[in-house]
């Protein structure tokens, strides 16, 4: 059947001489994959610079619960970026974000509030200079909508966040715990807003280390969460 929604586009993949696939999270049906053909070509009638990752896009398409890649009739641009594309580590943020998102979720995932999360956050990243502790924002947010976030029960005692519990809890014997400063901060940025996360003082160090804590984090919550190809960029731009 036709169908129409607003989209961000996670990621596009050359196929075959002038083809892409893309995978879009929709507001309306989820993430869904679609195959546009001759979109490398010069005069294509969907061109590849419009759905490229980060693009925020509405889309008219062919759908079907029983097909894995479905046909884009129509693509219009909603939203322009003027910081993000050229902003290294604006642009680097936002990709090595949006890759966690698309290893996060599922096809057909339908949940409006999270694309609306997405949705604003890159909007106010484009807009906003300081921004230094956004990613961890964002990914504590997602991991709500996800089913996994942390509860921050934080205290004197229960000082070691455990990732596969995600909670805090005594130093055990046995089993992976976050070291005690790296969970202090976990705990003060779970109390923190997006307007007030950047007051949390993080050191180069600890900022990598909290990465990939986090990254642990997913992967265990997330099935076939795999490795983040982004991150180490990542790290190199913005750490």
């Amino acid at each position: 059947m036709s169908a129409s929604s607003k989209a961000i586009i996670l990621k596009a993949i050359k196929y075959g001489e002038t083809s892409l696939i893309i995978h879009a999270y929709t507001k309306e049906y989820g993430k869904l994959a679609f195959i546009v053909k001759g979109a490398r070509k010069a005069k294509a009638k969907i061109q590849a610079n419009i759905i490229q990752p980060l693009s925020i896009v509405e889309l008219d398409f062919k759908h079907s619960t029983r097909k894995d890649l479905h046909f884009l009739n129509e693509v219009r641009v909603t939203h322009i970026f003027h910081s993000i594309p050229s902003d290294m580590a604006k642009t680097a943020m936002a990709m090595y974000l949006l890759e966690i998102v698309n290893k996060s979720i599922q096809s057909g995932m339908e949940n409006e509030a999270l694309f609306n999360f997405i949705h604003d956050f890159l909007i106010a990243l484009d807009v906003h200079q300081a921004y230094k502790n956004w990613h961890y924002f964002f990914l504590l947010e997602c991991s709500k909508y996800f089913g996994f976030y942390p509860n921050n029960n934080y205290s004197q005692e229960k000082c070691y966040f455990d990732p596969n519990l995600g909670i805090f809890s005594i130093l055990e014997a046995f089993g992976y715990q976050v070291d005690d400063q790296l969970s202090l901060i976990l705990s003060k940025l779970l109390f923190e807003s997006l307007e007030t996360i950047d007051s949390v003082e993080i050191s180069k160090v600890q900022r990598q280390q909290l990465l990939k804590e986090l990254e642990r984090f997913y992967a265990i919550h997330v099935p076939n969460f795999g490795e983040i190809k982004s991150l180490e960029v990542y790290r190199q731009v913005f750490s």
